[in-house]
């Protein structure tokens, strides 16, 4: 009987490379999809928003719309829906 060995593993990065990954997934933050609906429903509903807090919703609105936008390229959604791609 033969006994194989498994081919011997590198690590795809090296120490610098994954301490660079470490630091973004520390400051990224999980999407969070109730958030958007609550901002999109404050910009909706019909009672309009306190002045004073126009600007920080534009800001998150704007925020949740760029984020949208990164899960779309990286899923390729452009690419599956040409009005997503366009969109895009």
């Amino acid at each position: 009987m033969t006994v194989s060995t498994a081919p011997s593993w590198s690590a795809p990065l090296g120490p610098s490379e994954l301490a660079g990954v470490l630091t973004k997934l520390r400051q990224s933050t999980p999407y969070d999809g109730e958030a958007v609906l609550d901002d999109i429903g404050a910009v909706l509903d019909d009672v309009l928003p306190p002045r004073d807090l126009l600007a920080d919703l534009a800001v998150r609105l704007s925020g949740h719309l760029a984020r949208l936008a990164d899960i779309a390229i990286a899923t390729k959604a452009g690419q599956a829906d040409l009005e997503a791609g366009r969109l895009i």
